[in-house]
């Protein structure tokens, strides 16, 4: 394996980090996206039993 320049290796990982911060801000949408549609099919059924 061959070894990366620090300054490389540097930019890589800032990118990563930042990389992986989208993606957990992502994950929360679409978790919080998901809670809204449970919610919203739940009082749905809720209205269509009533």
């Amino acid at each position: 394996m061959t070894l990366l320049p620090k300054k490389v290796r540097r930019k890589l990982d800032q990118q990563n980090q930042q990389f992986t911060k989208q993606t957990k801000a992502q994950e929360d949408k679409i978790s919080k996206l998901e809670s809204d549609i449970a919610a919203k099919t739940k009082k749905q059924s809720e209205i269509e039993q009533n």
